[in-house]
């Protein structure tokens, strides 16, 4: 092989090895994204996720979990990731710091799916927390512990996870991820429903009421039971089939015309459902339960002649009247001019004079 074979040989095997090494390079990750699974749950039962005799995160915690990607796709790295937690309780002026631990450096290859058991204390996986590097924070600790013995559910406050990935080799930031559960609720129990109209009792004169309600979720489920003569109690009626059983968003609902009809002179039960989601499954809350009833189809035209003469009237008379059936108003018995009883027909001829004539009218309430 002559000089110039050898210096061609060497040149080719140099380039070579630069290819070599642009090719390994652009298979370096240059990002790492970080997809957290920590559901907004609003009730946490603490025993499920922490060990409250270790402080030990549990190696089990179900739909929790983070997924780890390089970028560009395929590509790997040897990265450590440092985590922090920080909670802010109701009551404190701002979040600290509970813990903050970084894990041995580990292959990122693609995609990895990290679990609470592979954070755990004495895992054994491929990510693994560096127990020399964990530093929490006792007084906040303390706190938890005491809170935890006592309760089976996390305090109220603000809960936050910080993630960032770095490369080992260089120690340069790949990525970063924070997620905030709110915890709004000590317990189920504590979820707020208020009722609001119909109020328990109120004769409505009209089969489309409408239905308004306070609470905390905005989506809920409104059910009306109809009350049947063999109904001892509201519990009664409210363990058969619903009159109408339909999801609401908001805090108001008209009754849909398209939906089962309510019938004139007959009661009926209502309450709003709200669903409280925990780390042990959807749990359903509910409000108290009211009746009311739908004023009789005679009864009803009487009414509605009394809401026109009043509107007719103007001052207070229309508006006094609203109040009265909010709050339970029946028109029951005959009405009676003169001590003889009239007709339905002739209520409304003797309106129409009132107001023909501008009659003074005097309402006394008994």
């Amino acid at each position: 092989m002559n000089i110039l074979t050898q210096r061609v040989t060497r040149t080719l095997f140099v380039f070579a090895l630069v290819a070599c090494s642009l090719s390994v390079a652009s298979a370096q990750a240059t990002r790492v994204d970080i997809d957290v699974r920590l559901p907004n749950y609003d009730v946490i039962y603490v025993s499920d996720m922490i060990d409250a005799a270790t402080g030990s995160i549990s190696n089990a915690i179900p739909n929790v979990s983070f997924g780890l990607t390089t970028s560009p796709p395929g590509s790997s790295a040897r990265v450590f990731m440092k985590i922090v937690a920080k909670i802010q309780l109701r009551g404190d002026a701002i979040p600290s710091d509970l813990v903050n631990a970084e894990t041995y450096p580990f292959d990122l290859n693609g995609t990895i799916l990290i679990s609470s058991r592979d954070l755990a204390r004495g895992s054994s996986g491929s990510v693994r927390v560096n127990p020399t590097s964990v530093r929490k924070n006792s007084t906040l600790e303390t706190r938890l512990k005491d809170h935890i013995l006592n309760f089976p559910t996390a305090p109220v406050g603000t809960y936050t996870l910080q993630i960032e990935v770095f490369n080992a080799l260089g120690g340069n930031r790949l990525g970063a991820q924070t997620q905030t559960v709110e915890v709004k609720n000590a317990s189920p129990a504590e979820v707020s429903i208020t009722l609001v109209e119909p109020q328990d009792g109120a004769v409505l004169g009209t089969v489309l009421p409408t239905f308004s309600w306070t609470a905390e979720k905005p989506t809920a489920r409104l059910k009306v039971y109809e009350k049947l003569p063999q109904h001892q109690s509201a519990q009664d009626a409210t363990t058969g089939i619903p009159h109408l059983d339909v999801e609401v968003t908001g805090s108001t609902f008209v009754y849909p015309p398209t939906a089962r009809k309510l019938e004139p002179g007959k009661s009926y039960y209502w309450f709003i459902e709200s669903v409280v989601s925990t780390n042990r499954g959807n749990q359903t809350k509910q409000s108290e339960i009211r009746m009311f009833r739908i004023l009789s189809t005679d009864v009803s035209v009487v009414l509605q002649m009394l809401e026109r003469l009043f509107s007719a009237y103007g001052g207070d008379l229309a508006s006094t009247l609203a109040s009265m059936q909010n709050m339970g108003l029946q028109l029951t018995g005959e009405i009676t001019k003169d001590g003889v009883r009239i007709t339905r027909e002739e209520v409304a001829r003797l309106f129409d004079q009132f107001l023909r004539t501008n009659t003074q009218l005097q309402v006394r309430v008994e």
